[in-house]
């Protein structure tokens, strides 16, 4: 059986860290008051906790988990839980096919006043309230992850 050959896009820290500040301005200027930032592990931790401390709120997650390996979707894992009376952001590092966001909508996100933030977002795919760039089509590699031949 051969190998999915998929192109991937290195992103590197300081990119992510001027992202993070764009979106956190977006957030602020934007006028919504949020009372709690919930991040989606794992992609979106790494996003919600410096959104979290930026805007001074406090910060939780969930997991809710489409793929297992580059490329490759899998059936949905949910864990965890958070508050759901309060205002809450939603912070993920990007919105590809939609299916996280639509499994949130499902069985967490109740109020009007929530909000989903991403840093990416395909536009094919379901439009978050918040976002700093379109997606690119070559599969994103991010810092810290074991995937990072790049040359």
């Amino acid at each position: 059986m051969e190998d999915l050959v998929v192109d991937k896009l290195y992103v590197k820290p300081f990119e992510i860290d001027a992202m993070v500040r764009s979106l956190a301005t977006s957030i602020k200027q934007s006028g919504r008051g949020f009372e709690q930032v919930v991040g989606i592990a794992r992609g979106g931790l790494f996003i919600s906790r410096p959104i979290a401390a930026l805007l001074g709120l406090p910060h939780d997650s969930i997991t809710i988990s489409c793929y297992t390996e580059t490329g490759k979707r899998s059936f949905p894992l949910i864990s965890g839980d958070y508050n759901t009376d309060l205002d809450t952001l939603i912070v993920d590092d990007l919105i590809d096919g939609g299916t996280t966001i639509e499994l949130l909508g499902k069985y967490y996100r109740q109020k009007p006043t929530d909000a989903v933030a991403v840093l990416w977002w395909n536009t094919d795919s379901i439009e978050p309230d918040f976002y700093v760039e379109e997606k690119p089509e070559q599969w994103l590699i991010f810092p810290g992850e074991l995937d990072r031949e790049e040359n």
